[in-house]
């Protein structure tokens, strides 16, 4: 007796079959042309007959979609994620890069440099910049022997 997959396992079957496609529409060589399916199949570890049956059948090998996935520096659910997961994935790169803009002093916060971080609402653009650097600055106490070590 044979077990029939469920809808689920059908659809998730079809998201793995769909994501070499995927990567070849999205991810781009950096001269911005695509890769080719050979290209894929080389950085996959594998043959590009592999990956036509990956294709159809849905069922690629762990080692090969993890080569993928780190090369492309996708994430672990990369290959099974619905598309709300994906999406959601593919967008905290961008999210935090915004965030990051939206709030320069958001490193001091993180470095524990919360007192100058508070008085962020005080300081006109010159002094906010200043301050968004001094998690980068090297700390020094003066001492020549401190110095002299760096």
């Amino acid at each position: 007796m044979s077990a029939r997959p469920t809808g689920h396992e059908v659809e998730q079957a079809e998201r793995v079959r769909q994501r070499p496609d995927f990567i070849r529409e999205n991810r781009r060589r950096p001269d911005g042309k695509r890769y080719s399916p050979g290209e894929l199949a080389t950085v996959a570890g594998t043959s590009r007959q592999w990956l036509s049956e990956w294709r159809r059948s849905g069922l690629p090998g762990l080692e090969h979609t993890d080569r993928l996935r780190r090369f492309f520096g996708l994430t672990p659910g990369f290959f099974t994620a619905d598309e709300h997961e994906a999406l959601y994935e593919a967008r905290q790169p961008v999210l935090q890069s915004l965030e990051a803009r939206a709030d320069p002093l958001s490193r001091l916060r993180e470095s524990g440099l919360v007192r100058p971080a508070a008085r962020a609402r005080q300081m006109n653009p010159r002094q906010l910049t200043t301050s968004a650097a001094l998690p980068e600055m090297p700390i020094t106490s003066g001492n020549p022997a401190d110095q002299a070590v760096a």
